[in-house]
């Protein structure tokens, strides 16, 4: 019975240090490629057993095995770690901090398999003992490992590698956290505080890890912004090219009289070789009015003629670009990986002495509307040698790469590949995008966490009540307060979470109503879109206030409004309107007051009035003959446009906020004259 309870406990720390050697792995950003790591790995573990083994046959103590392996396997493991990291050192603590952290997990978890299988059998005896408690060890220790590996890696190197200032906002906490539960968890004997203990330490494992989700969102988000800002300074550069080629073009068109009178002159003269030249002069000065179209779609175009422009300043460039206006895939994703390629390849370009050397080539076509086909070919300064993950190294070395790492990151999210080569002096890069079906395209774009945050929550929640109860955690992550009052006619509900506020205050009768599945339904809407904005932190602080308000309420009508104000960082209302006949119980559309026609009677009316207010500087809308695109300008009314009847029974038409004019003009409102109505009324 005694060797088998030994036999046991070895057992047991084999599993555990395994399990710790295993979440080190997977945290850990390697210096030396995969398979050198393995390598050195696998020997490292061999040593430490082979080790284990001296140790026993020169001491024949299995005790002393245990109680040193703090010494002859951990602290070796430890040393490492730092040497093959490709970290620093600090963030290397944080690598091992996480994995010790594991091990008093599974070490506590031990001792009360421990306890209750002793509880339940009455003595620890047998094989039967051994093999239970090892298989209940083995679940736990692969849960861990499940968490790690499909939860906390990711974010965690992200963490890591991001990090450069506050790394230590989580390095400390963890290592002060390993002390405090290593030395209780090493002197409490009472089995209730090792069950308390252990929620203890297991919650804070997944509180850890939710941070760590989070701040993989928070960087990608800002990744995000920044991928924003960038394209907001092609759309800028794209649109002074635009306007000073329009500013050559007007003052070519001034000129022209004068160019037509010397033509003429020379013509009189019959001096035809003048002529030639000075034509060929007109049309040099022409070209330069002319805006450079690479293909149909916009965004693409105004990106290619960003940054293909500046690069013919210094290089040859040749193009072969067929991107037709709608492509379907994210036009944010194609945008990044031809800037980012045509970047690297004018900055690898530019370090050629000899100006007739600096050769480019683009290629972007799309092939039967499901395989985007991207190349960018250059000149290379010197040989470019391609790593395992397909990427250059030598542009790592130096800083750079970080471009390319965003652009595999592109490709993958399609499922596509990339080929980077280099070859007789040029350096090409090859991208094959394939679109998927058309219910998986992705509405935005994937955050880091995003996936491990929904299929963790139930964990963490459950963990978070352990908190609360633990004199160990002073300060709780998140404040949340939700009210909800009754105020006799209205239900007000407000919720606050940190700087995140909603409040919602509607009819008491509201689900009894006859607009109330509608009136629901806008409410969900809208709370769609303060959780949209709470999940980016749009500026840090979003808020939503919902509210209703009774237009009129007399025999005939009941008119209500529900009223939305998004504040995040600037303000937009959102407002939807109810007209019910009191009589047929029926919430009333157009279609109900008015016979065919009306649409293009009322549009006119509209539109009538827009012009009048714009005329006299009291407004402005978006109306043909303005500097408004004729996509942005007014074109009409719908069945479904939002209106209601004010208390003399007018027809009112109201718009959204940038519907049909800026956002200073606020909601606009239309009141149709009934004289206009009247041949259109029911």
């Amino acid at each position: 019975m005694i060797f088998t309870e030994e036999i046991g406990k070895i057992l047991w720390e084999v599993i555990i240090f395994i399990t710790y050697i295993l979440v080190c792995g997977s945290l850990v950003e390697w210096r030396y490629s995969k398979k050198t790591c393995l390598v050195l790995t696998a020997g490292l573990v061999a040593a430490i057993f082979l080790g284990q083994g001296w140790l026993f046959y020169s001491s024949n103590s299995i005790m002393k095995i245990l109680t040193m392996l703090p010494v002859t396997a951990y602290l070796p493991s430890i040393i490492y770690l730092h040497l093959i990291s490709g970290v620093g050192f600090l963030q290397t603590v944080l690598v091992w901090g996480m994995g010790l952290l594991v091990y008093d997990i599974l070490k506590i978890y031990l001792k009360i398999l421990l306890w209750s299988v002793k509880i339940g059998h009455g003595a620890q005896e047998g094989i039967f003992y051994v093999l239970l408690i090892t298989a209940c060890l083995l679940v736990g220790a692969g849960l861990m490992l499940f968490f790690v590996r499909s939860f906390l890696r990711k974010p965690f190197r992200m963490y890591v590698k991001g990090s450069r200032a506050s790394w230590m906002l989580l390095c400390i906490p963890v290592l002060v956290i390993l002390l405090m539960y290593s030395y209780i968890g090493n002197n409490i004997g009472n089995i209730l505080m090792q069950i308390f203990l252990f929620l203890n330490v297991l919650a804070i494992f997944f509180l850890i890890i939710r941070s760590l989700i989070s701040f993989a969102s928070i960087e990608r988000m800002r990744e995000s912004e920044q991928e924003i800002v960038d394209y907001m300074q092609v759309q800028r550069r794209e649109y002074e090219d635009v306007c000073v080629k329009m500013e050559a073009g007007r003052i070519f068109r001034h000129d022209m009289r004068h160019h037509l009178l010397v033509l003429e002159n020379m013509a009189k003269e019959g001096d035809t070789g003048r002529i030639v030249d000075y034509i060929g002069s007109l049309r040099g000065q022409l070209s330069n009015t002319e805006r450079k179209v690479y293909c149909e779609n916009p965004m693409v175009n105004a990106v290619l003629s960003s940054y293909v422009q500046n690069a013919m300043q210094d290089c040859v460039i040749d193009t072969e670009i067929n991107v037709p206006k709608t492509i379907g895939y994210d036009e944010v994703d194609i945008c990044a990986i031809l800037a980012n390629t045509l970047e690297n390849a004018k900055r690898e370009c530019m370090k050629i002495s000899e100006a007739a050397k600096r050769y480019i080539w683009i290629k972007a076509d799309l092939i039967e509307e499901w395989k985007f086909l991207i190349t960018v070919e250059n000149t290379s300064s010197a040989p470019v040698e391609i790593g395992e993950d397909g990427l250059p190294k030598a542009s790592v070395k130096k800083g750079h790469g970080i471009g390319l790492k965003s652009v595999s990151a592109a490709v993958k999210k399609y499922g596509g590949v990339f080929q980077c080569g280099y070859q007789e002096g040029k350096f090409c890069f090859n991208a094959v995008l394939f679109r998927p079906a058309k219910h998986a395209l992705p509405e935005k774009k994937n955050i880091p966490g995003n996936r491990e945050g929904e299929n963790s929550s139930s964990a963490i929640l459950v963990s978070a009540f352990f908190i609360l109860l633990s004199i160990c955690i002073v300060f709780p992550l998140a404040k949340i307060l939700v009210q909800t009052k009754d105020m006799g006619s209205s239900e007000v509900s407000r919720i606050e979470w940190g700087d995140l506020k909603f409040s919602l205050n509607v009819p008491a009768d509201l689900a009894d109503s006859v607009y109330g599945d509608m009136a629901e339904g806008y409410i969900d809407k809208m709370k769609e879109k303060f959780l949209f904005y709470a999940s980016q932190k749009y500026n840090g602080h979003v808020a939503m206030d919902i509210s209703y308000r009774i237009i009129q309420d007399d025999d005939q009508y009941l008119c209500i409004c529900f009223d939305a104000v998004l504040n995040a960082g600037g303000s937009g209302q959102y407002s939807r309107y109810f007209t019910v006949d009191k009589r047929s119980g029926k919430i009333l559309a157009l279609d109900d007051l008015y016979r065919d026609g009306y649409l293009e009677v009322i549009s006119a009316e509209i539109l009538r009035q827009m012009e009048e207010q714009v005329n006299s500087g009291k407004a402005n809308y978006f109306i043909p003959g303005g500097i408004w695109s004729e996509d942005e300008c007014f074109k009409g009314i719908t069945e479904d446009r939002n209106f209601y009847l004010n208390m003399e029974k007018e027809l009112v038409i109201v718009f959204d906020e940038y519907e049909v004019a800026p956002g200073s003009m606020g909601m606009p409102e239309f009141i149709i004259p009934e004289e206009v109505l009247s041949e259109v009324l029911r």
